[in-house]
């Protein structure tokens, strides 16, 4: 955490000021946790002076991750930071100066949930970690501050509006954006890495002679950034972002003649394309992107009657798309920097 020292003005009132964020998948295949981040604020002279604001990124890995562990983890890190300025080299002293009225931490959070918990109502199992980890820090600062200064810690707890927790949740944010940056420059540089792998393949020579084996092929170099912005949805990269990713792998693709990845692309897209109606864009115009691609690589692909059945199927959307491949190739080429 970033910290100014406070030894320039004594007070008796430190403020700590906690939040936690999740982003989650919504989508039915997939649903889950891509990004939680929690943040804590220090405060003086009841929030009028910053004495630490730090953040973190919080691992998804975690079984059973909830908004509450998010919130949690904030609360956690800001107590960890007064102990450990506590047991430091300038000490209690620093945080706390010895005053008639007493030592106060005032803890500030704008989820019920974990204020209501720290007042000493019921707390779910799954949570009950983070609470006694909680309950450990405060009674260690307690202590503390009883040892050094032979004055009793008033700790008091908070509920605040969201709109007043402002700093905290400006932190999680931040946290949450650099992660989507993150994630957007790992996809740019798979791309570019399968472009180069697959103009060093032939793509047709590495496909099944078998009609049957050719419906199930799926290898292609562009399968790994394919997959990759799957797994990062419009919970973790913005549907804006997303759309102009899927125009740069598009022109990749189109580049390498990978037939393979076009299909791959195309399918992709049509799963997707209800998620992702982007402004400025015609309903039809991605379903129908999506479709000119799976159609690019059947024929490629050599399975001519599954590409006509897929036309038929879904005349209705591409009957106003005639001039097909000048279609996909103006999406491809149409993509701007993310």
């Amino acid at each position: 955490m970033v910290r100014q020292s406070l030894l320039a003005a004594a007070t008796t009132a430190i403020v700590l000021r906690f939040d936690g964020s999740l982003r989650v998948k919504h989508r039915q295949s997939s649903r889950g946790v891509v990004a939680a981040s929690c943040a804590a604020a220090v405060l003086r002279n009841d929030d009028l002076s910053i004495c630490a604001l730090g953040g973190r990124s919080i691992s998804t890995d975690i079984p059973g991750l909830t908004s509450g562990g998010a919130e949690y983890s904030g609360l956690i890190l800001g107590l960890e930071y007064i102990q450990k300025q506590g047991n430091g080299s300038l000490g209690i002293e620093e945080l706390w100066s010895q005053e008639t009225s007493g030592p106060t931490l005032t803890i500030r959070g704008d989820c019920k949930t974990i204020i209501d918990h720290c007042q000493g109502f019921a707390v779910p199992r799954k949570l009950r970690p983070q609470k006694t980890m909680t309950t450990d820090l405060i009674q260690s600062i307690e202590r503390r501050v009883k040892e050094v200064l032979n004055q009793k810690l008033q700790v008091s707890f908070e509920l605040v509006p969201r709109e007043d927790n402002q700093l905290c949740d400006a932190m999680c944010k931040l946290i949450g954006n650099r992660k989507e940056e993150q994630m957007v420059s790992n996809i740019e540089s798979s791309i570019a890495e399968a472009q180069a792998m697959a103009m060093r393949m032939s793509p047709t020579t590495k496909l099944p002679t078998s009609a049957k084996k050719r419906r199930k092929f799926r290898q292609s170099a562009f399968a790994h950034p394919l997959d990759l912005m799957s797994r990062a949805d419009n919970s973790l990269i913005s549907t804006e972002k997303r759309f102009q990713l899927y125009k740069h792998v598009a022109r990749a693709i189109l580049d390498s003649d990978d037939c393979v990845a076009s299909l791959l692309l195309g399918e992709q897209l049509r799963s997707e394309s209800k998620e992702m109606l982007v402004f400025g864009h015609s309903k039809d115009d991605l379903p129908a992107t999506a479709l000119l691609f799976e159609l690019d690589g059947l024929r490629k692909m050599n399975l001519q009657e599954d590409a006509l059945a897929l036309e038929r199927k879904h005349r209705h959307i591409l009957g106003k798309y005639d001039r097909q491949l000048d279609f996909i190739s103006a999406f491809a080429q149409s993509a701007t920097v993310v």
